[in-house]
């Protein structure tokens, strides 16, 4: 079912009180489940990267995800996190077609990911493509995907 609330969706910057709260939810949604903590090694890696938010407009934050510059053209889409009692409600779809919007804006052409089994068929429906055999990845199985933005 589609959100009726409106989502903003925005960067924000790096060891800031609003990235405490997205690593909390990243937290909460994808470590967590699997037994994981982030370690200061993990936070400290992410400093040249873009980290993108949806917010109601409430100011409740209910999406993360990070985009990291790998190459020329091209940057990576990790650690998606939206809040459980959130999904499913098109802040994802809102999410994603923002960092398409913010990494074309910073000149990259293609971006990658690796998606948990489960999202491949969310990513599909957004055009991405799944490229090679499935993978193990934090103990769970994943697909690499791109798509040219």
């Amino acid at each position: 079912m589609a959100l009726d609330l409106p989502v903003n969706c925005f960067p924000i910057e790096f060891a800031t009180p609003e990235m405490d709260e997205a690593l909390a939810l990243r937290n909460t949604v994808l470590r967590i489940p699997l037994g994981l903590e982030f370690l200061p090694e993990d936070i400290q890696s992410e400093w040249n990267s873009h980290h993108l938010v949806a917010e109601l407009d409430s100011g409740e934050l209910v999406g993360v995800l990070v985009l990291k510059p790998c190459r020329d053209n091209t940057i990576k889409m990790r650690q998606v996190a939206i809040a459980p009692k959130m999904q499913k409600k098109g802040i994802g779809k809102k999410l994603v077609g923002y960092s398409e919007f913010f990494a074309k804006s910073l000149g990259f052409q293609k971006m990658e990911l690796h998606a948990r089994s489960e999202a491949v068929p969310f990513y599909q429906h957004l055009g991405f493509q799944v490229k090679g055999e499935k993978f193990t990845e934090v103990g769970i199985e994943h697909f690499f995907m791109c798509k040219h933005i």
